[in-house]
């Protein structure tokens, strides 16, 4: 059996409730990072790669429902909470690469991977980002978030079996010239948390403890390694403009 047969039961830990409204309101942090981020009005339609219960695109599809959106993901068990909780969407079984192979080129505005890429194996994440490129349109973008390297002891990394990185601004610019494509972002993820004791912990964090982190950097390798410590980070791609 694979393991992404019982993924979404190993993620919810028992208690699937406590775990929608906790993804529910990550899900929303993302939803307003995006629309701030690229220019979403301009978007005719979106591929959510491992959009899991398929939450993030109901929030995209708050003010935004005329947008056609596709959500993929590997999961089967994911796939039909998704078909439940977001109604009028095509959710595919597949693997992202699969799928994008049989999209056309310069067909997709919009593909976000939230908390995906460090899923994959080094050459099926170098193969997915190169098709991502490929069915990207003229102003197309990828939005993805990952777990943050430069994040000390990163919980994000470990808290998860299935795993296999995290990622630097110099990693992620690696990715980038190996699938043709440049970065647009990369920003750390900070005040998201709605609640009061989550938002008081995350301020003394970006006080003193980032802080710290930046002048450790400095001392011990010259640079700050991107300048960005939360857990997480965001990045967009887009297409290298081609010149005759």
């Amino acid at each position: 059996m694979s393991i992404h047969d019982n993924y979404r039961k190993s993620i919810l830990q028992g208690d699937r409730d406590v775990y929608m409204s906790v993804h529910l309101e990550d899900m929303k942090c993302v939803a307003r990072k995006i629309r701030k981020s690229i220019q979403f009005n301009d978007i005719k339609n979106v591929i959510d790669i491992g959009c899991g219960p398929g939450v993030l695109i109901k929030q995209l599809k708050k003010n935004n429902n005329s947008i056609e959106y596709y959500g993929i993901d590997i999961s089967k068990d994911q796939i039909n909470e998704a078909r439940k909780v977001c109604k009028g969407v095509n959710f595919f079984n597949i693997d992202g690469f699969s799928y994008l192979k049989k999209m056309k080129d310069n067909s997709i505005d919009l593909i976000t991977m939230i908390d995906v890429a460090e899923h994959l194996d080094l050459n099926d994440l170098i193969s997915t980002f190169s098709e991502c490129e490929r069915v990207l349109s003229k102003n197309g973008v990828i939005f993805i978030r990952v777990p943050n390297a430069t994040a000390i002891n990163n919980p994000i990394l470990y808290g998860d079996l299935t795993h296999k990185r995290a990622f630097t601004i110099q990693s992620l610019n690696q990715l980038a010239n190996f699938s043709n494509l440049s970065i647009n972002l990369f920003d750390g993820v900070y005040f998201e948390n709605k609640r009061i004791i989550g938002f008081v912990r995350e301020l003394i964090m970006y006080i003193f403890y980032y802080p710290f982190l930046k002048l450790f950097y400095r001392l011990v390798y010259g640079n700050k390694i991107g300048g960005h410590y939360s857990t997480n980070a965001y990045c967009i791609f887009k297409k290298i403009s081609k010149t005759r």
